[in-house]
């Protein structure tokens, strides 16, 4: 049996992805992808056990839900998502743990359900994304 890993230059990023690219997720993809594979390259050098497949469904996923989204600054949303990926994978956490950083927010912002987590993913995941919730703090306009 043949273990060794495949190169992330060699990746498709959309082989178990079953919705067609609209407008603006292709051009979050253009402006994301490479960096994206970047990542991959570098969590695989520091941790073997990377489960990239994981982490590339993740990061499809948040694209997809936040497509639309923008910060006040006019910048994709999905920067805020890429940047909790990144701090988590800093941290030396688990795919699970990275992937559920790509998602945090989709349960919240978006008609992505508890229960499509756990169907497209697993309970774990749906539950790290589900506690992130109960940890939001308030907004400003709240305080």
């Amino acid at each position: 049996m043949n273990t060794k890993a495949k190169p992330t230059d060699d990746i498709n990023l959309f082989a178990d992805w079953p919705q067609a690219l609209d407008p603006r997720e292709k051009e979050l993809h253009e402006r994301y992808d490479p960096e994206f594979l970047s990542f991959l390259n570098r969590l695989k050098k520091a941790n073997k056990k990377i489960n990239q497949t994981i982490l590339i469904k993740a990061y499809n996923t948040a694209l997809y839900f936040h497509r639309s989204h923008k910060r006040k600054s006019g910048d994709p949303y999905f920067d805020h998502l890429f940047s909790v990926a990144q701090i988590l994978s800093e941290l030396h956490m688990d795919s699970t743990t990275i992937a559920a950083g790509f998602l945090h927010d989709v349960v919240e912002d978006t008609e992505c359900t508890y229960e499509d987590l756990v169907k497209e993913f697993n309970q774990t995941i749906a539950d790290l994304v589900e506690g992130c919730l109960l940890y939001t703090s308030p907004s400003p306009r709240d305080r």
